[in-house]
């Protein structure tokens, strides 16, 4: 696993270090530009009622892929400081399939995704972590490097599942678990 985790941030610098001279590979149809948005209900739980929802600059975030043996993994983390939002994790696509299992922790060998949302509300830090559930992902555009398996990614993710809180201070098993679901939509990077 740690080799894996190695082989993960070296394919993610490629991508990034890549991406502003890299060829697009998926014809004519990436959604281009704009901002990025999140749209976020928590439904139940210490949060219920709570909405998330607000943008992330176009130029503050750039969506990427890596393939692994032949699995496409979505790498997520997305937000800004400034913005009180972040979104993070990695979204495994087995088989081409646009859905996955959400879980504590992904796992490229079977399927299992990961998402993790931090935030504010009313003064107060919040962090909470997928432990089950499903998201999927629609209008999966790629682009990059060729041949080289890493690169910019476009598409819609929607979830719905259980997290956990992360910053709990107390005993992990007595940490507040609420429902979540939303839809992030992540647009192409605009290289100037």
């Amino acid at each position: 696993m740690k080799n894996f985790k190695s082989i993960i941030t070296l394919f993610i610098a490629i991508a990034f270090l890549s991406s502003c001279s890299s060829d697009d590979n998926s014809g004519g149809n990436n959604p281009v530009g704009g901002d990025h948005t999140y749209d976020i209900s928590i439904t139940s739980g210490i949060l219920s009622g709570t909405e998330l929802e607000g943008t992330v600059a176009n130029e503050d975030f750039s969506g990427m892929y890596f393939d692994y043996q032949g699995t496409k993994v979505l790498n997520i983390s997305l937000g800004s400081v400034a913005s009180g939002f972040n979104a993070g994790g990695a979204v495994v696509l087995m088989n081409g399939q646009s859905t996955s299992q959400l879980n504590d922790e992904y796992d490229v060998d079977s399927g299992g995704s990961t998402l993790i949302f931090t935030f504010k509300k009313d003064g107060q830090d919040y962090s909470f972590s997928s432990i089950s559930g499903s998201c999927s992902v629609s209008n999966l555009q790629t682009y990059g490097v060729q041949g080289v398996g890493v690169g910019g990614a476009s598409y819609k993710l929607n979830f719905s599942g259980s997290f956990k809180q992360a910053n709990y201070d107390g005993l992990d098993e007595d940490a507040p678990i609420v429902q979540m679901n939303g839809i992030l939509d992540i647009k192409r990077l605009i290289i100037d």
